[in-house]
This record gives structure tokens, sequence and C-alpha cells, in this order.
């Protein structure tokens, strides 16, 4: 019995360690994303998510891998790698969304925007459209506070996306909806994302 409260508190203490580890790798990798050293930031993203997965991983890893997998996405993303930005984020959605066995809905609902933002890069528009219109149809009715910059992101990704199908009646709707539910913001970025949508709805009036 002595034994084996030595060996739990051996496995508490290495835990600790872990966790340690990891918090340190976090700043780690916002430091070296703010330098621009995007492929020590992406190596430590992938210990982060080693640690977690491994046997002497911490208590709860799921906060720390889609901690790890956002901060993934966002260097693809600086880096101008769209394809594989959009890859991170759907492994995000997998993981994390609705129906996965540990939701985390702010993860995922973030990351089906930021693939519909990468997919509108890609050219790829009615994939893009897709994942704003789950998006907004799954997400928008909650109250949680990050919701509001979410929505604005997904209007603006599918305004844009329907501009360049040139589907331009249905774009100046949504980019109008922007205006209306968002017009009033002073902070970014939601203010950045009013400011776009009425320099669209100015450029499609003068065409």
């Amino acid at each position: 019995m002595t034994r084996f409260f030595q060996n739990s508190a051996c496995l508490d203490s290495d835990r600790e360690l872990v966790v340690l580890v990891i918090a340190t790798q976090e700043r780690r990798v916002e430091a070296l994303t703010s330098l621009g050293r995007h492929v020590e930031a992406l190596l430590a993203c992938d210990d982060i998510i080693a640690r977690c997965n491994g046997k002497g991983g911490p208590p709860d890893p799921s906060e720390h891998v889609a901690w790890a997998l956002s901060a993934k996405a966002f260097t693809f993303a600086r880096e101008e790698r769209s394809e594989d930005a959009a890859k991170v984020c759907s492994e995000i959605i997998g993981r994390f969304g609705p129906s996965s066995p540990t939701p985390l809905l702010e993860r995922a609902g973030r990351a089906l925007v930021g693939r519909a933002a990468h997919f509108c890069d890609l050219g790829r528009y009615e994939e893009a459209l897709s994942d704003c219109d789950t998006f907004l149809a799954t997400y928008q009715s909650s109250a949680e506070p990050w919701i509001s910059e979410t929505v604005a992101l997904a209007l603006l990704t599918k305004g844009l996306s329907l501009l360049e199908i040139e589907r331009s009646t249905e774009a100046t709707d949504v980019l109008n909806k922007i205006l209306t539910c968002f017009g009033g913001e002073t902070e970014p970025p939601i203010s950045d994302y009013v400011a776009s949508a009425r320099d669209l709805l100015r450029d499609t009036e003068s065409e």
C-alpha cells in the first residue's frame, strides 16, 4: 500500500512538471510568433501536442491541444500558408466540435470561420460559404462574448465569397447586415470588419 501511494505521488509530480513545461512552451510560442520565428513556433506547438498525447500528459489535455492547434493555424496564416492553416482548422473542428467527445465550442467555432476565410483566400468560395452558413446556423444564437466578433467575420467572409462568384445581390444583403448589426462598434477587430464591409459595398455600387 505504501508503494502505491509513493507511485501515485510520483505520477502527480510528473504531471505537474508536464503542466509547467506546457505552460512555458505556450509562452514561448507567443514570443516566437511575435518575433516572426514561425518555424520554431510551429515546432513548439507540435511539442505541446506530443506532451498532451503522451502517457504522462496533463490531467485535462484538451484545452492545451486546442490552444496549440489554434496557434499553429494562426502561424500558418501569418506565413500565408492558407492550405496548411485550413487543414489545422479542420483538425480543430473534428476534435473539438459540438459532436466531438471533448467539445470546446469557442475553439471549434473560431476554427470553422477561420477555415472559411482560408478557403476564401484559396478561391474555394463554395466551401467558404458552406462553413460560414454552418457557423451561423450552429453558433449565432449563443450569448457567449466571443460570438459577436466571429459572427462579424463570418458575415464578411460570406459577403466577399458571394461577390467573388458574382452573386452581388446576396452579397450586398450580407454586407449591409454587418453594418446593421455592428455599425456602431468602435473597437477592433469588429470595427475593422465594418470598415471592410463599407469598402466592399462602395466598390459594388461604383461598378
